[in-house]
């Protein structure tokens, strides 16, 4: 059996058609644990609705607490042998939790992953993964998470099956959101220290809807009273990186990188909202400079983020209009 862990918040436009997704699953074991985080709109009622035609759908209401905490309270509430992860304003195929659980009893792993489709609003296709189907070593797992050959199938949860047991054991949540941001990396990497492989399906089902309203730039200058969640932007990473597990030495490269790229993009918001005397952004913009050699010598960054982050050491204010266009 599958736990589904779907945290909804405001939703009301793409919930239904998530929820018919998953409904409409061939392989039919399963719960859907949609846990509402505080919405004022209908995304309660439409879950509701669907509780009392399909009882493996399980609406939970909470008080707004942010996506991680969300997802916590699903965690909680999980009973199956395995759980995976769905956004509220995406949508999988028919297959998609099939394909999953078959790939984890064929390899014998931990964990398995599939391929996405980055969509639009439209329906419009923006590009997919590309990579065939590979049982890997854990290490190997966790490193293709990022490095971006043949389209990565990514840091994230949402396209993942993991072992409820795994997760249970070692008490496995998501770092509270109102600091931490990027909370599926340090999720993914607590959850692969326990597992000893993963494997991965070509098949695209997942898909990822693009909204034009959840850019980063975008969302902070539609509101500077989130100004104060940049001074801990890249802090996650932090997690990762003062961890003493003694492994992960090439993910942790790459998750060094990542802060690297991160703190840049705080820095150009918080220098742009003056808020530059800060020693939050003293520190990153001295971990910017320290570790600029490394970034540009590393092969699977593009020249766009190199130029970026230079303009960034530089020049942030002018950096910020540049990437926020």
């Amino acid at each position: 059996m599958i736990s589904v862990v779907i945290a909804a918040y405001n939703t009301e436009k793409y919930i239904a058609k998530c929820l018919e997704s998953l409904q409409k699953q061939t392989y039919t074991d399963f719960e859907v644990i949609v846990v509402v985080d505080g919405a004022t709109d209908k995304t309660l009622m439409i879950c509701e609705e669907f509780s009392k035609r399909d009882r493996r759908f399980i609406p939970v209401y909470r008080k707004n607490g942010g996506l991680a905490a969300a997802r916590n309270t699903g965690l909680e509430k999980c009973t199956a042998e395995y759980v995976a992860f769905v956004d509220s304003d995406d949508y999988v195929d028919p297959n998609y939790l099939e394909l999953l659980v078959k790939a984890i009893l064929r390899n014998d792993c931990d964990i398995s992953a599939c391929g996405y489709v980055l969509e639009d609003e439209n329906g419009n296709e923006k590009y997919r993964t590309e990579r065939k189907s590979e049982l890997m070593e854990k290490e190997m797992f966790l490193n293709n998470m990022l490095i971006p050959l043949n389209r990565s199938y990514g840091a994230f949860v949402w396209n993942k099956l993991y072992k409820n047991e795994i997760i249970k054991k070692h008490r496995m949540r998501f770092p509270d959101e109102k600091r931490y941001l990027f909370e599926d990396h340090y999720f993914n990497y607590e959850y692969m220290k326990y597992a000893k492989n993963g494997c991965y399906t070509s098949s695209n089902a997942y898909h990822y809807i693009a909204r034009k309203d959840t850019g980063i730039i975008r969302g902070i200058t539609g509101n500077n009273r989130n100004i104060e969640k940049w001074l801990h932007y890249p802090e996650v990473f932090d997690l990762i990186l003062d961890d003493p597990y003694e492994g992960f030495e090439e993910f942790k490269k790459q998750i060094k990188m990542m802060k690297v790229w991160h703190s840049s993009t705080a820095v150009r918001v918080l220098a742009y909202y003056g808020k530059s005397d800060s020693p939050e952004y003293k520190n990153m913009r001295k971990y910017i400079k320290e570790n600029k050699i490394a970034y540009l010598k590393t092969p699977y960054i593009g020249a766009k983020k190199k130029i970026g982050m230079l303009l960034t050491c530089f020049a942030p204010k002018l950096a910020f209009r540049l990437w926020s266009i």
